[in-house]
């Protein structure tokens, strides 16, 4: 649709300015439906503020590092939303469900690992790391379909070099 600027496919619109992919089209929109990731179909889409990443990356993709929130869902989601954070991940995951949610693009470099930042791929899990009942089958499954994922789209991450040792806090 060039009168208005958008990719439709097959019942999804792709909006090439946000470079978000939306289930239904104009005319037809589906209901109740998000906004979903263009890097991560599962993923629903919700955008960090643009101070909290850089959008490009210096190195290739190689590496994924997890992290526990120490806080709720909602509150990563919100605090890498507000401008003044400077911290953000790619990918947030709700205990309750396994629900994934998207922040940064693949493409760019998320603010969540220090000087490891360039090559990684960051995916905070809701909950905190003194309380076990946090860790949901729900969230490991979501948490290993999108690792997963990423070691059919990067060739530097190795899902057979991946650590099977036991759950630490460090």
């Amino acid at each position: 649709d060039v009168a208005s600027d958008r990719i439709e496919i097959e019942g999804h619109t792709i909006d090439p300015v946000s470079e978000t992919l939306v289930r239904g089209t104009a005319e037809q929109p589906a209901p109740d439906v998000g906004i979903a990731s263009t890097d991560y179909g599962p993923a629903i889409w919700k955008p960090a503020h643009s101070s909290n990443y850089t959008a490009s990356r210096s190195a290739a993709v190689s590496a994924v590092t997890v992290h526990t929130t120490q806080g709720s869902y909602a509150g990563a989601i919100s605090w890498f939303q507000n401008s003044s954070a400077n911290v953000s991940a790619h990918y947030v995951i709700l205990s309750s469900d396994g629900q994934v949610t998207q922040m940064v693009r693949n493409a760019h470099t998320a603010w969540h690992v220090g000087n490891q930042n360039s090559y990684t791929l960051g995916i905070e899990h809701e909950g905190w790391v003194n309380n076990s009942s946090w860790y949901t089958d729900a969230m490991y499954s979501a948490s290993a379909a999108l690792v997963r994922n990423f070691c059919r789209k990067y060739s530097a991450i190795s899902c057979a070099s991946a650590y099977k040792g036991a759950a630490s806090s460090g």
